[in-house]
């Protein structure tokens, strides 16, 4: 099982498949610091330009940004954690809410890091991966699975879906991978070049 950075962002709070470690570190991004009660572990640091937060937390380490910059909060919460966290896959919390471009744009972002990112949230995880990606995981029989291409994903394959892949090819911006079905309560996806995301069903334990 991975390592894991937590990063807490302000959009709806859903639940992982488990509590952070004491050893993994938690980044609060502005107004995102709310959702660490539901944790019960304080942030290792807080960033942002602090436009949403309304309570202040002295005992946490922050770093503050102008509010008139070139990046969102999150884009800076990643670069942080591609500086010191770049071995560890990222959990982010609260990147989706009722402003759709704003989740979008939480979405947008990560392949300019490739980094494994997991988001949850209240009605999937999305995975983001990029390049020799192997995922596994547990849930209810008939729970949905859609893989989306967003660069060619090579060799791409599947096990316990309904509709089976095996060392093919999806090409980008096409519907071929979306709406599988879970046939079994274990099951996996792999490739080994290529962006991608993958939604899984909300409840849902990583293996």
């Amino acid at each position: 099982m991975s390592e894991r950075l937590w990063i807490l962002l302000n959009g709806d709070f859903a639940l992982a498949d488990r509590l952070p470690f004491s050893d993994e570190p938690i980044i609060a991004v502005d107004g995102g610091i709310r959702h660490a009660q539901h944790l019960m572990q304080s942030p290792n640091l807080w960033l942002g330009d602090f436009d949403s937060a309304t309570i202040d937390y002295p005992h946490i380490a922050r770093e503050t940004y102008p509010s008139d910059k070139d990046y969102t909060d999150f884009e800076l919460a990643l670069a942080y954690a591609h500086e010191h966290y770049s071995q560890r896959d990222w959990h982010i919390m609260g990147s989706a809410g009722d402003e759709a471009d704003h989740s979008f744009g939480n979405l947008w972002t990560l392949p300019k890091f490739g980094r494994r990112c997991f988001l949850w949230q209240k009605n999937a995880l999305i995975f983001f991966g990029k390049d020799q990606i192997q995922l596994s995981w547990q849930a209810a029989l008939h729970s949905k699975v859609s893989i989306f291409a967003l660069t060619p994903l090579e060799k791409l394959s599947n096990s316990g879906l309904k509709w089976t892949l095996n060392d093919s090819v999806l090409s980008p911006y096409c519907a071929l991978a979306a709406r599988n079905e879970m046939i079994e309560e274990k099951a996996s996806v792999s490739w080994q070049k290529g962006c991608g995301l993958v939604f899984l069903p909300p409840t849902v334990t990583l293996l």
